[in-house]
């Protein structure tokens, strides 16, 4: 017998920890037969909302911001332009930009303006430095994936795959640490000094 989608995602938001039932679990849960009564419109759109939340909650518990994802973040909370905030952290527009899209090299920002976007933001110290350190692993690594993307982008259908590969990569340079070239370390190493001094 197939498994009911919308069963199968409660359970696993159940076993993750995301819902809570106060002991009607077994009850409502594990020994409900879903009915037919529902119309498949309706649990399309019941496992959309439940698989919408899911990933919600996982992306809040597990996003570590690269200085990007950061900044355009805070840009839209805060109601900011960009030229607000290069303005205050001594930035030009186009520097700024290339930030936001992690698309520059942390290194390549001097230690005063990381000084100034920490006061100016608001930032700790440490969350500056895992923010730095994520976005240079980015920078670093993402090159090195080009080629297997051209691969797919050649292909029947290698668009929507390429893409998603693209996603993944940029996930993983950003979320792991993984060890940086030495020189790489070493200029971030001096940086950070400089930025906490």
């Amino acid at each position: 017998m197939k498994r009911d989608p919308v069963d199968i995602l409660i359970q696993m938001a159940f076993l993750e920890g995301n819902v809570t039932t106060h002991g009607l679990y077994e009850e409502t849960v594990l020994k409900k037969k879903v009915g037919d009564e529902a119309s498949k419109e309706a649990r399309r759109n019941l496992i959309a909302r439940l698989e919408a939340v899911l990933n919600e909650k996982a992306q809040a518990q597990n996003v570590r911001d690269t200085i990007g994802s950061f900044l355009k973040n805070i840009r839209l909370e805060r109601s900011l332009q960009p030229q607000e905030i290069s303005a205050q952290v001594g930035i030009g527009g186009n520097i700024y930009r290339m930030l936001e899209e992690d698309r520059i090299s942390p290194l390549k920002i001097s230690a005063a303006s990381w000084k100034n976007f920490r006061l100016f933001l608001g930032v700790p110290m440490e969350k500056l430095e895992d923010m730095i350190r994520r976005t240079l692993q980015l920078i670093v690594f993402q090159p090195s994936f080009k080629t297997t993307l051209a691969r797919y982008k050649d292909k029947k259908g290698g668009g929507k795959k390429a893409d998603a590969l693209k996603r993944a990569a940029r996930e993983l340079y950003s979320k792991a640490k993984l060890p940086l070239p030495e020189k790489d370390e070493r200029e971030l190493s001096e940086l950070l000094k400089e930025i906490s001094a």
